[in-house]
């Protein structure tokens, strides 16, 4: 399959280490990246216009809120192959993944369930007061940063 960046390239400061996934209906892809810093980071570009100009600030505001999300790193315009795209780069999310734990067997009080669903919705709210659309709510992209299944 063909992505939109290679690996060992440069762009915006950022060399791309690893492709990590396409979302929705092929409308954005992720990176592994290592930022001007030498630090690890993650880059999200999207493929398809879908978002307003509004966009780059919106996911500041976003990423500066009171929910525990990503610290965001950079935003902005990338031109590659003479096509404009917009992303963000954010830090990695430390935590384990929702989906890892049910997996494994592990099960959760149902206060714990509340507690983690009431967050989820939370993280939602905010993102939909804000004009987005998740699109991709599964276990896999819920990352605890409290493990404590029984």
């Amino acid at each position: 399959m063909n992505y939109t960046l290679t690996i060992g390239q440069n762009i915006e400061g950022y060399r791309v280490m690893e492709y990590c996934k396409t979302y929705g209906l092929n409308n954005a892809e992720s990176y592994k990246v290592v930022g001007p810093d030498g630090r690890p980071a993650l880059m999200k570009i999207i493929l398809d216009g879908c978002y307003s100009a509004e966009f780059t600030e919106e996911v500041c505001e976003l990423m500066k809120s009171r929910y525990s999300m990503p610290v965001l790193k950079d935003a902005g315009i990338m031109t590659v192959n003479s096509l404009e795209y917009r992303y963000v780069v954010r830090e990695i999310t430390k935590g384990v993944r929702l989906s890892e734990i049910l997996e494994h067997g592990f099960t959760y009080s149902w206060e714990d369930a509340v507690r983690i669903v009431s967050q989820v919705l939370d993280a939602l709210e905010m993102l939909h007061l804000a004009g987005v659309v998740h699109n991709d709510v599964t276990p896999h992209n819920v990352i605890l940063d409290d493990f404590k299944a029984t």
